[in-house]
């Protein structure tokens, strides 16, 4: 997928130096996008476009698709884009235009085509008079399709959180221009998808559409239904989240849906090697030695030359990473694995430990554990769940986290950050060693700022945010710890307003806290912030964060 310029979710991708220039310019396109900056966006649209080649419809449907939301986000209206976004179906999808009730149970979509397809479906009904109702009805039917097929498909969670919420905030406008009186049904359906993308959202930490969601669920909700308790216990989440966005001067009205094409962080061949090869001790010759020629090795760490498939292979090899240009966090051949994965990570992060046992078992028989960085992720939140029921000592699980690491790093300790790259799997472990490791946590924790490429800060941190909000916001807590506040609280206003942009509430609540932890040192803090911590937390099911929140209320 990601060799067909198809942004690839929760995986990497390693790119030869003209694809990670594409790259870049699409995640610039799409950073500018999500802050509502149509001053300079259309330029850089143009820009990109002049680079596609010919035969090359993805680049040409996310050309159209960024047009038409720069257009929507300039105060254009929906069906004034109508001509863009057909143009886009029509790069991939033009059988859907003509035939779409025989031909959508066919359709093998990405992520980004039900983005496109959703938008046209929307501008076309925009284009439609109030008295249009039975061409309307058609094209929630569609929808209705959309919705049934994403929510049933078990194979890609993500792409259900972030195109449901989107498909169910379409069909109720659609509903609320053509069908108020309900004679067919449609508000019923519409206020269940909307509970629903409620759901989706709760489920994976992420507030897509949520106020206009929210809005329009108060209104079609009678105060003696049932779920207008449920209603009452999203709203109250929902004025804290309002605060909070009023604080950051953010929109919380989404604009755009462009947050569907944030591809995950990519890295330049070349430059892996580089910095690998240093961080290891191992110099170009050992490294290069029957594999390339020392004019060859010399303009790949230069980035001055693409990388063939056989040379790339054989020196990720070497260097201890996976020889493969697009890879997730762990190595599998079934979709269930890393579903699975989500699973341990999730229940390591709630403190849910009897699921985390239950999970473990099961990813250990979906993936292949003679795989070095398959051992490390299994064996890493295995040693988290014996050292949170007391089956090893603090010591113990240090010395295990060290051997996890010496699978690919011979000598973390000696490890130099001005030459560091880590893989997420080796991130992770050397992040557990700190937090215990007192002594070496500066080192550690040097080791891991260095891992993130900086060079494109706001890009870095949007296209693999779970990841560099996690070392950015333990970097803030450690800053505290110093009483370097000032310093401590940018980083966490930095991540902060990143995440409220994405529309994801990962780390909101810990870094609200840092700010807060600071604050209370300085002798100025407020407890109201602490309140939205354990909203947040209530919110996202984390009843470990909750626990704390609320002893933290309580002292």
């Amino acid at each position: 997928m990601g060799r067909l310029n198809i942004p690839t979710g929760s995986f990497h991708d390693y790119l030869q130096i003209q694809e990670y220039e594409a790259w870049q310019q699409r995640q610039n396109i799409i950073y500018k996008l999500i802050c509502a900056d149509t001053e300079t966006v259309n330029k850089d649209i143009s820009k990109f476009e002049k680079t596609i080649a010919p035969g090359d419809n993805i680049s040409k449907q996310f050309c159209l698709y960024t047009k038409a939301q720069a257009g929507i986000i300039g105060g254009k209206r929906r069906k004034d884009m109508l001509p863009l976004y057909k143009e886009a179906m029509n790069c991939s999808m033009g059988h859907l235009l003509t035939d779409f009730d025989k031909q959508f149970d066919e359709a093998l979509l990405c992520i980004q085509e039900y983005c496109v397809l959703a938008e046209y479906i929307a501008s076309y009904a925009d284009s439609l008079d109030t008295d249009a109702g039975r061409e309307a009805s058609r094209e929630l039917n569609k929808l209705e399709l959309i919705l049934q097929r994403i929510s049933d498909s078990p194979t890609d969670p993500m792409t259900t959180a972030q195109i449901y919420p989107l498909v169910a905030y379409i069909y109720s406008t659609i509903v609320d221009k053509f069908f108020k009186g309900d004679t067919e049904g449609y508000v019923e359906r519409a206020r269940e998808y909307g509970f629903k993308a409620l759901e989706y959202m709760r489920s994976f930490q992420r507030i897509y559409y949520y106020k206009e969601i929210m809005d329009y669920l108060k209104r079609v909700t009678d105060d003696d239904d049932e779920r207008r308790i449920i209603c009452g216990e999203y709203e109250d989440f929902f004025n804290v989240l309002a605060h909070i966005y009023e604080e950051y001067s953010i929109d919380i009205c989404m604009k755009t849906s462009a947050y569907v094409f944030v591809e995950r962080g990519a890295h330049v061949i070349g430059n892996v090697i580089l910095r690998r090869r240093k961080m290891l001790g191992i110099t170009q010759g050992e490294l290069r030695e029957g594999i390339c020629s020392e004019k060859t090795m010399y303009r790949i760490e230069n980035v001055k030359s693409s990388i063939q498939d056989y040379t790339f292979k054989m020196l990720y090899e070497r260097l201890k990473l996976v020889p493969e240009y697009v890879h997730g966090e762990i190595i599998a051949d079934k979709v269930e694995a890393f579903e699975v994965y989500r699973r341990v990570k999730e229940a390591n992060n709630n403190g849910d430990y009897e699921a985390l046992a239950e999970n473990l078992t099961r990813l250990k028989q979906l993936i292949h554990m003679d795989c070095a960085v398959n051992q490390q992720c299994w064996s890493r939140a295995r040693n988290n769940w014996l050292r949170a029921t007391g089956e090893i000592t603090d010591e113990k699980y240090c010395a295990n986290i060290k051997k996890l690491i010496s699978f690919s790093i011979d000598d973390i300790d000696g490890t130099d950050p001005e030459s560091t790259y880590l893989n997420d799997a080796e991130i992770m472990l050397v992040h557990n060693l700190s937090i215990l490791d007192k002594k070496n946590r500066r080192k550690y924790l040097n080791l891991l700022i260095a891992t993130i490429d900086d060079s494109e800060k706001e890009i870095s941190l949007m296209t693999n945010f779970n990841l560099n909000a996690f070392i950015f916001s333990y970097y803030a807590s450690e800053l505290g710890n110093e009483e370097k506040y000032g310093d401590s609280g940018l980083i966490s206003n930095y991540i902060t307003d990143m995440g409220l942009r994405l529309r994801n509430l990962c780390y909101l609540a810990d870094n609200i806290y840092n700010k807060y932890w600071n604050a209370l040192q300085e002798g100025n803090a407020s407890k109201s912030k602490l309140t939205e911590c354990l909203e947040i937390s209530r919110f996202m099911h984390n009843e470990a964060k909750e626990r704390f929140f609320e002893s933290k209320l309580n002292e």
